[in-house]
């Protein structure tokens, strides 16, 4: 009965974080951020932040003007960086001060398919670990999860890694 909880617990524990995890697998689409506009609506965009003054916050709280696009570009929303991205590609208009951005939006999106497969390879050992019984496949199971988990803390550690070096690089 104790096993049966157990494996149920764990079930539902990873199936939350599967889902979780293709949830964000999803989100980052495709190894190119994608956009809705069409490559019309991507030269007005990219025209559009090309030219428009841009504001960021100082320290103090106020609103000063920026001639440096990679800092104004760090304040947009994610939606809004993608489609700039995109836009760039589409219409190769492809600045070099967008090149850390795109490096940090590939390996973001290297990371969530590294999460997906250790969250996955965690679900097989779990039961493997329950189908091995008390035989030596229960001990090999055991690595199996041990080595998922592993796994699952090195892909954090990237994903914070990554974060704080897009932080240094694109501000």
């Amino acid at each position: 009965m104790k096993k049966i909880l157990c494996l149920g617990l764990f079930t539902f524990i990873v199936f939350n974080l599967v889902g979780t995890s293709v949830v964000f697998a999803q989100e980052a689409g495709t190894l190119i951020p994608e956009t809705t506009n069409s490559k019309v609506e991507c030269d007005v965009l990219l025209d559009k932040f090309e030219n428009e003054k841009m504001f960021i916050k100082n320290s103090e709280g106020k609103e000063v003007e920026t001639k440096d696009p990679k800092v104004y570009f760090a304040t947009k929303t994610d939606k809004e960086r993608n489609d700039i991205l995109a836009c760039a590609v589409i219409t190769g208009k492809i600045k070099f001060w967008m090149v850390p951005f795109y490096v940090v939006y590939l390996i973001e999106f290297a990371i969530g398919i590294s999460g997906l497969i250790a969250i996955l390879i965690l679900v097989v050992g779990g039961f493997q670990y329950v189908i091995g019984g008390a035989t030596e496949k229960q001990e090999q199971a055991k690595n199996t999860i041990q080595y998922a988990l592993l796994g699952l803390v090195v892909v954090l550690v990237a994903w914070v890694v990554v974060n704080i070096v897009q932080f240094m690089l694109t501000i």
